[in-house]
């Protein structure tokens, strides 16, 4: 049972060893990192670690290495997204309540000759603790709804209160206006039929006047052969 537990536990250890073992060996070249560590205030408890590295890696040495470490470390992850032909991946890890999200993104060396000596490289490595409040809804289950249970437990619902009272007024403000603009446009679309059917009453009304004119004038020069018929 020791071993079975020890085998656990190392391969829980093992999961993302690639891309740890090449991270350990930026650092210790030096290479400039921004961590961000959250703790939580009452116990002082680390919540979530955040790591990212930009970089320049020459000749792609380091930015091929990453792809193939993160390509082999995928199969430990519970999701994993590529994109952009393999220069952008993203690895969800899962350890009990512990979630590492693992970042890659190389630049595309086909954009410069300069790009592919030397492309850039930007990792981010996010690991989040059971205790985090922070929701991740990609990875829904029964320990994230847990941690969505506590966040919305700490929620301040009178800012909640206050927003949709802010929203309803803004809404009623926006449907207020909707309706009279609405009210306007067909104001507008009635004056130009009712122009449009005076308009076409017109028309006909001066047609129908040069029709009788035409009429009166065949009359005219009729009536001299019709006379000229009957004597």
């Amino acid at each position: 049972m020791l071993a079975v537990l020890a085998l656990m536990l190392s391969g829980s250890a093992m999961a993302q060893q690639r891309i740890n073992k090449i991270v350990d060996e930026l650092e210790q070249k030096g290479v400039d990192v921004n961590k961000v560590v959250k703790r939580d205030p009452k116990t002082k408890q680390i919540l979530s670690t955040v790591k990212s590295f930009t970089f320049y890696s020459k000749e792609g040495k380091y930015a091929n290495r990453l792809k193939e470490a993160f390509k082999k470390d995928a199969e430990d992850a519970v999701t994993e997204t590529v994109s952009n032909h393999g220069n952008e991946y993203t690895l969800v890890f899962r350890d009990g309540k512990r979630r590492a999200t693992y970042m890659l993104s190389i630049s595309d060396k086909s954009n410069s000759k300069e790009n592919n000596q030397t492309p850039r490289v930007y990792l981010s490595i996010d690991i989040r603790e059971g205790g985090s409040s922070n929701f991740d809804w990609g990875t829904l289950n029964l320990d994230g709804i847990d941690s969505l249970q506590d966040h919305l437990s700490e929620y301040d619902w009178s800012k909640f209160d206050d927003a949709m009272a802010e929203w309803s007024e803004k809404f009623g403000r926006d449907m207020e206006k909707w309706g009279e603009d609405f009210s306007r446009q067909m104001e507008e679309l009635d004056k130009d039929l009712k122009k449009s059917k005076a308009e076409k009453k017109l028309r006909k009304r001066d047609r129908e006047k040069a029709d009788s004119v035409v009429r009166q004038k065949k009359r005219t020069e009729a009536e001299p052969i019709a006379r000229a018929k009957r004597s």
